[in-house]
């Protein structure tokens, strides 16, 4: 059985203002556990898993290029395809 660990219990975390970004996502996964678990709402980005292949990265472009001509190509390679409908999951 593979696992990722124990789960740590964050409630007395004591998170700062720099922390923002990190109380966000927590906020929305517990949201979205919630709203699975109670209403069976899928999770956002379940209908579209294509965008979780999405990496960062740079360019280098010529002085005087814009940057959205300069790298139009790259965006277009990279670029998602509409989302497909999901059915609905199975209740066990």
């Amino acid at each position: 059985m593979w696992s990722q660990g124990t789960i740590v219990d964050r409630s007395s975390e004591h998170l700062a203002t720099t922390d923002a970004a990190i109380i966000r996502v927590r906020r929305r996964l517990l949201e979205a556990a919630k709203a699975l678990r109670e209403r069976g709402v899928a999770p956002p980005g379940v209908a579209q898993p294509s965008a979780y292949r999405l990496r960062s990265g740079w360019a280098h472009l010529p002085e005087g290029v814009d940057y959205w001509e300069g790298l139009k190509q790259l965006r277009e390679e990279w670029s998602i395809p509409e989302p497909q409908p999901v059915a609905p999951a199975l209740e066990t």
